[in-house]
């Protein structure tokens, strides 16, 4: 399943490296975030390093790493690796809406799709990403959630998943 990490606030080392680990990342417009490992003399021990770089790019990661410094909501949606921003004021209701919006998709179809993002970044060469995606939906459009999606579609209607 998709896991969402909503930034209530500050962020900082250990919080940093749990939200990375998730599939996207929110934030109040007010979240100040940090990797705060070097303030305490310690360094990152749950994906700073190796997440970090790879989400935001190596000269920012480096800079929030040594630095210690949190730097804004605004800036880390712009670096990518906030997806969405939220008033103080539309916070919840935003994430909330974002969670129900995601879970009136197919689980299967999340599930494969989750999968084939880290698969597919593990691939130095994006034919054998695409390939694995071809593969993927050979197997994909078999399922009854494929199947009842594209029906649904033409139909017009709304989809009735099953996550099988």
């Amino acid at each position: 399943m998709p896991v969402i990490a909503a930034l209530n606030g500050a962020t900082m080392g250990g919080g940093l490296e749990l939200a990375m680990h998730c599939d996207i990342v929110v934030a109040i417009e007010t979240a100040r975030i940090a990797d705060a490992h070097a303030n305490v003399g310690v360094i990152p021990g749950a994906g700073g390093c190796a997440l970090l770089p790879r989400l935001i790019g190596p000269q920012l990661a480096k800079y929030m790493l040594f630095t210690g410094g949190s730097l804004s909501a605004a800036q880390l949606h712009r670096a990518g690796l906030i997806s969405q921003i939220f008033a103080p004021d539309e916070f919840m209701t935003g994430v909330e809406s974002l969670a129900k919006q995601i879970a009136n998709r197919s689980p299967l179809g999340l599930q494969w799709m989750k999968r084939l993002v880290h698969e597919c970044l593990k691939k130095p060469h994006v034919e054998d990403a695409l390939w694995l995606e071809i593969m993927a939906n050979r197997e994909y459009s078999q399922s009854h959630d494929m199947q009842e999606g594209v029906a649904a579609f033409v139909a017009r209607r709304p989809a009735k998943f099953l996550g099988r």
